[in-house]
This record gives structure tokens, C-alpha cells and sequence, in this order.
């Protein structure tokens, strides 16, 4: 899958990932290749990924917006979001 995370003034990630955990409003949600089409918020959290070498990154957001489509997935956070 490929994934964008994105501040309004730069990009924390990009590339392709295996799997995907956010903080979705209603817990935690994992995200695998071929998922349904979604548009969701994001709340306080950490963002978990493991990239396609099966490394495992992880970033600190205080909210978002998640859009997956066609094993396409881009996640707007906001300005404070970091890597951990």
C-alpha cells in the first residue's frame, strides 16, 4: 500500500507500507492491503506502521483526516504531529 503522512508545512512519510494502525475516533484502527474505500477523522494518538522492509515506525498526533482508496492511503495531521 502506499501511504502519505502530511503537515501543512512538510511530509513526515512516504512510502510503501504492509500494514497501518491509526487512532481512529471509535479505537484503534489496523488497515491491510486492499482495504474498503474511508474517509475518516483522526484523534490524539500514535500512528503505527511497518514499512515494506517490515520496519516499524511510529508518529504522535494530536488529530487528522485519513482517505484510503485503491491501496492508496493519505493522512493529513496537524501541526504538531511528530515522528517517535
Amino acid at each position: 500500500m502506499e501511504l502519505q503522512i502530511l503537515r501543512a508545512d512538510k511530509s513526515l512519510y512516504k512510502g510503501d507500507v504492509e500494514k497501518l494502525t491509526v487512532p481512529a475516533f471509535k479505537g484503534e484502527m489496523t488497515i491491510l492491503k486492499n482495504h474498503m474505500p474511508l474517509i475518516t477523522d483522526l484523534k490524539k494518538g500514535i500512528i503505527r506502521l511497518f514499512d515494506a522492509k517490515g520496519q516499524k515506525k511510529e508518529f504522535k498526533i494530536e488529530r487528522g483526516i485519513i482517505n484510503i482508496r485503491e491501496n492508496k492511503i493519505s493522512i493529513l495531521v496537524d501541526e504538531k504531529a511528530t515522528a517517535i
